[in-house]
């Protein structure tokens, strides 16, 4: 037979432990689980369309010289082909691609010249705007 004590002990931890996690009685009131209070509540921040000339600048700012911007002909957003016709013509020269403008652009940025091949590809395609700048000599 067992202890007892352990089984009084037992007993007596028992009753302690569901004391404390009592539901509301009839005279305490519930919180509304549903309500946020207004103070705590945030707006998003704003966020930004992109637009093509500041990220034109954020690559010029990092030393990009060679630029290109290709649209659609249609001026439509790129879709899942559009992106794998660029993905397989995107030569290994270029440093960085940026969507632009509703994902109706993209910039694509190099330091080094970018085949004429991958030019004329993008070209049968899509409209292809060299925004490359001319440093005078």
């Amino acid at each position: 037979m067992k202890n007892p004590s352990i089984i009084l002990i037992g007993l007596l931890c028992a009753v302690l432990l569901s004391s404390g996690c009592g539901s509301f009685s009839d005279n305490e009131t519930r919180p509304e689980s549903n309500t946020i209070d207004p103070a705590l509540q945030r707006t998003p921040p704003a966020i930004s369309k992109s637009n093509l000339e500041e990220d034109i600048t954020v690559m010029r700012d990092a030393g990009i010289d060679k630029i290109f911007v290709i649209r659609r002909r249609d001026g439509a957003a790129f879709d899942d082909e559009d992106r794998d016709f660029l993905r397989r013509n995107m030569p290994l020269e270029v440093n960085r691609i940026l969507s632009s403008d509703d994902d109706k652009a993209f910039i694509v940025g190099s330091t080094f010249l970018i085949p004429p091949d991958n030019v004329k590809a993008w070209k049968s395609r899509f409209e292809v705007q060299d925004r490359t700048e001319k440093k005078i000599q």
